[in-house]
């Protein structure tokens, strides 16, 4: 009899163990699609000239250097063509080494300028660069006032 009580009681507490684990691995398993379920798969941003920013659910580093070139046609202007600015932008992985890149305001590869980049597993678009240039300005009186939006779309 008393032989039978401890068999009894080992089966109960297996049980209740398994059912545990059980348990546990459903919570855990939730907790990692609903973590999933909040990275977006594109989101805008915005920088300052100078500023560094790490976005956690990119897993990586942004920093919007400088304006290497800003050859806009400046506001209250005709000019013959629009012209481009250049944004000089650093990114950094959590497992990668920093990268530098530049993102200009239009996409013309064969003058050099692309307005998306892809990194790790995120493309990154420039989608402005402001303030625009008025005829009264160069590019030394803008210089640390720029700012530039831009996207981030998850890679599949």
């Amino acid at each position: 009899m008393k032989n039978i009580g401890i068999l009894l009681l080992t089966l109960f507490l297996f049980h209740s163990c398994e059912a545990q684990k059980r348990k546990s691995k459903k919570q855990t398993t939730s907790t990692v699609q609903q973590k999933k379920a909040e990275i977006p798969m594109e989101k805008t941003y915005d920088l300052k000239e100078g500023e560094n920013k790490f976005f956690p659910e990119w897993e990586t580093n942004i920093t919007f250097k400088s304006v290497k070139e800003d050859s806009r046609c400046p506001k209250g202007v005709q000019c013959i063509w629009e012209g481009v600015g250049v944004a000089e932008i650093e990114l950094m992985g959590i497992y990668t080494r920093p990268q530098t890149f530049n993102l200009s305001t239009q996409n013309i590869p064969t003058k050099g300028y692309t307005n998306t980049i892809d990194f790790n597993n995120i493309t990154l678009e420039l989608k402005s660069l402001s303030p625009e240039p008025t005829k009264n300005q160069t590019n030394a009186d803008l210089k640390g006032k720029y700012k530039i939006e831009f996207v981030v779309r998850k890679r599949n």
